[in-house]
């Protein structure tokens, strides 16, 4: 494609199945393609880059997302899967609660706990302690996540 876009290759797991996107990467924003309002997606990586050979779409790199077992304890883990599940939300117009207001203190919390050298200059590592209150929070962006995979990819 002849644009200022950048294309990368992505795998959602989730129960034991995996399908391949194409997330986009551009001055409009990320999102995900789609074609005839749909997001296009497929079941192994060999159609998925014959569909891009076909459409002259250059895969800048691939990505790997788990959504079968997750930890929220591993922060760049959960970082990754939140804003990957963000970006799928918004370019399909679906309801993701870790992009409410509501969520974005613990987001803030896990975002820390990546010790992103911009955001830590500190010699040793932030991990973050979460109250009850948290980690059912969490647990609730988790379950919502898995439940927009699933409708994305099963429906």
């Amino acid at each position: 494609m002849s644009d200022n876009n950048e294309y990368y290759a992505v795998k959602f797991k989730i129960q034991q199945r995996n399908f391949f996107s194409i997330w986009i990467s551009g001055q409009n924003g990320d999102s995900f393609l789609k074609k005839n309002n749909q997001l296009v997606f497929f079941s192994n990586s060999k159609d998925l880059y014959n569909f891009c050979k076909e459409n002259y779409i250059t895969i800048e790199s691939e990505s790997a997302f788990d959504f079968d077992v997750i930890d929220y304890t591993d922060c760049n883990n959960m970082i990754n899967l939140w804003n990957i599940i963000s970006d799928l939300s918004k370019t399909l117009g679906l309801l993701f609660i870790g992009d409410t207001n509501a969520m974005i203190d613990i987001y803030k919390k896990l975002l820390c706990g990546c010790n992103l050298p911009a955001l830590n200059q500190c010699s040793e590592k932030y991990k973050p302690l979460f109250s009850d209150s948290e980690i059912a929070a969490i647990n609730n962006v988790i379950s919502n996540m898995k439940e927009i995979v699933k409708t994305v990819f099963f429906d």
